[in-house]
Formats: structure tokens, C-alpha cells, sequence
């Protein structure tokens, strides 16, 4: 993987989608929204993921 490096700024942190879901910060819910007819992945934060369950 190539990082593009500006000189002006220098990354301080990097966090991946694979880490989040890793700790659970996302939630694959592919398999729920293909049922609902998407066909992208589908990627909640918990408090979205709660919302959604209790409506």
C-alpha cells in the first residue's frame, strides 16, 4: 500500500475499517441489508445499530 505523504503534515494516527469492526466500533450488517435489497456492505456504529434494532 502506497501512503501519499504531504510535507506539510505528518499522520499522527491511523484506525482501518478492519480494526473497527475488529473492537466493534462497526457492525457488518451486510447480510441484513442484502435482504433488504442493497448490495454494497453495510457498516453500523453501535449506536446507529441500536437505533435500528429499537425501531
Amino acid at each position: 500500500m502506497v501512503i501519499y505523504c504531504d510535507p506539510l503534515f505528518q499522520m499522527i494516527y491511523s484506525y482501518t475499517r478492519k480494526q473497527a469492526l475488529e473492537n466493534g466500533n462497526l457492525i457488518d450488517v451486510t447480510e441484513q441489508a442484502k435482504k433488504a435489497g442493497f448490495d454494497r456492505q453495510n457498516l453500523h456504529n453501535p449506536t446507529c445499530q441500536h437505533s435500528c434494532t429499537v425501531l
